[in-house]
């Protein structure tokens, strides 16, 4: 079952245009919206959209839709030094 609850996020792409207050981005709908900070073309970025009708959105951080929603948002990919880092290295409690 899907709820509007999952699309209250969405990731898009900067575009190569501004307004006064923001860039705007393609987060696949119809128009571009206006987000709340001017970025470079070309950035990726997590929106949490907005709930009027002005096609707006915030930049968030990526895990927000998982740690809010509890909704699979992607991987994330790390570096470690040798193999028995990525064990001892581990950022979860339980590797």
């Amino acid at each position: 079952m899907c709820t509007n609850l999952v699309y209250l996020f969405r990731e898009g792409v900067v575009l190569n245009q501004t307004c006064k207050s923001g860039s705007m981005v393609d987060v696949g709908l119809l128009l571009p919206i206006r987000i709340d900070r001017v970025l470079p073309p070309g950035f990726r970025v997590t929106v949490a959209m907005s709930n009027d009708s002005k096609k707006r959105g915030t930049v968030v951080s990526p895990m927000e839709p998982r740690l809010k929603l509890g909704v699979y948002w992607g991987y994330s990919v790390r570096l470690a030094s040798s193999l028995s880092a990525v064990f001892s290295q581990c950022p979860y409690p339980e590797g």
